[in-house]
């Protein structure tokens, strides 16, 4: 299981929405998961060999702003 924090925002958001995505090796050539939009992503066998990342979109009266996350270690097989 892999989970993210929200991380550091000005402005004081009100709410928070998550998309996970696999990637390469190298964190890069993403590709959004479809479904997976919570805080937290239960790892799954395609994604072995692949990198994982989210990005944090936050939310407040005055708009929205969104940060990616840097690429996790290379999914290993359990």
């Amino acid at each position: 299981m892999t989970c993210t924090g929200n991380g550091t925002w000005s402005g004081t958001p009100t709410s928070f929405a998550y998309a996970w995505s696999r990637c390469d090796q190298a964190g890069n050539g993403c590709a959004v998961l479809s479904g997976a939009t919570v805080q937290t992503y239960q790892v799954q066998q395609a994604d072995v060999g692949s990198t994982l990342r989210v990005a944090v979109t936050a939310t407040n009266a005055d708009g929205s702003a969104s940060a990616t996350s840097a690429p996790t270690a290379v999914v290993q097989a359990s």
